[in-house]
């Protein structure tokens, strides 16, 4: 991995190339494409990739009827394979959700430009939570299918309730835009052209690599990037809004993208160690067992007190005569699950309306 001095160094020196010195480093050191990303004058920044996501996200969350369900969790699960997948629209288009390993977080593509996919965890999850609804989705086929052009204008749509500049939120620039954010990372380009491009050629540009290492090295990298593959059900991504320094524990406010606004309580060795600010991307992870749940008879807030309570709607219900797993949907389109021992209390019927509560000492922050 290049570290952050090193990358900076190098960005300053692209910066200062002459229109020759590029065009030696494009002719004889990158592939053409990825190239390509180099000289383009505007590019999706994270802000607006988080807000267009949100976008997609709150359309679907709050859709009235199941047909515009349908059709906004078909968009919202489009976007995302766009977004982190880098895939072509024709590509995510014709997916089968046999191409899905959901066990190892991929893609696995077919075709002229075959190639295996990694996405991180947490896009990987919602799209599984997703495309295995029933309700939502066929158990077969091609469940993303419909038109490109009904893409297309979603796009522009989005790109316009945005504020974007009109024509810049297309399905190539979603693709040139997580390409170029993967070698910022510092991933070497011929390793991104795999992902980008699909071609798997031992030689690019004159570099020579084996493509089962540089396979491997886009898996770990982008899966890394994002946090570790973890068991909990309830996982939340979100910047940090504040900070506030009580003693020994540290209180972290964060707001995810759909905006849920999470509090977490942590030791100041572990804040010192995170090197947690303000502004920062951090991952909230709480385990079903943690989470309590209580009915919602239109109250205003629930009787329990904690500092993290948010209403939803019971989606899902699983009981074993040990365990009963409560699914949750909130208000912003995310799913919480809570684990109870069968008995201790009454399990809410599926379409109720609950309160699901954690305590702040119950999450866990990850980077």
């Amino acid at each position: 991995m290049v570290s952050v001095e090193r990358r900076e160094e190098l960005e300053s020196l692209l910066r200062s190339l002459g229109a020759d010195e590029r065009k030696w480093l494009q002719q004889n050191l990158l592939r053409r494409e990825t190239a390509g990303l180099l000289c383009e004058a505007t590019s999706l920044s994270e802000e607006e990739l988080l807000t267009a996501e949100n976008w997609f996200r709150r359309q679907f969350a709050e859709a009235d009827c199941l047909r515009m369900r349908r059709s906004h969790a078909r968009l919202w699960c489009l976007f995302m394979l766009l977004r982190y997948g880098g895939l072509r629209l024709v590509e995510a288009l014709s997916l089968e959700l046999r191409h899905m390993d959901w066990d190892s977080g991929s893609i696995c593509l077919e075709g002229d430009r075959a190639r295996r996919v990694p996405l991180p965890w947490a896009p990987c999850r919602r799209l599984r939570q997703l495309l295995e609804d029933p309700s939502l989705f066929p158990p077969s086929g091609r469940p993303l299918q419909c038109d490109a052009s009904h893409v297309r204008r979603s796009l522009k749509q989005c790109g316009q309730a945005c504020g974007l500049p009109a024509g810049l939120l297309t399905a190539r620039s979603l693709r040139q835009a997580r390409i170029l954010e993967l070698i910022r990372q510092g991933l070497p380009a011929p390793v991104a052209d795999i992902f980008f491009a699909g071609r798997n050629s031992p030689q690019a540009g004159g570099i020579r690599y084996n493509a089962e290492v540089a396979q491997s090295l886009l898996c770990e990298h982008i899966q890394r990037a994002t946090g570790p593959r973890t068991s909990a059900r309830n996982v939340f991504q979100g910047r940090i809004e504040e900070i506030r320094v009580a003693g020994l524990m540290v209180r972290v406010s964060l707001c995810t993208a759909g905006g849920l606004r999470l509090a977490a309580v942590i030791t100041d060795e572990s804040f010192r160690s995170l090197r947690l600010a303000e502004g920062m991307l951090v991952t909230a992870i709480i385990k079903a067992p943690w989470i309590v749940f209580e009915p919602d008879p239109d109250q205003d807030e629930p009787h329990a007190v904690a500092m993290n309570c948010f209403r939803g709607t019971v989606s899902r219900v699983r009981q074993d005569g040990m365990f009963a797993e409560i699914l949750v949907e909130l208000a912003d389109g995310s799913q919480a699950c809570a684990l109870h021992v069968c008995g201790e209390r009454p399990v809410p019927a599926e379409g109720s309306a609950v309160w699901i509560i954690f305590k702040a000492l119950s999450v866990i922050l990850t980077l």
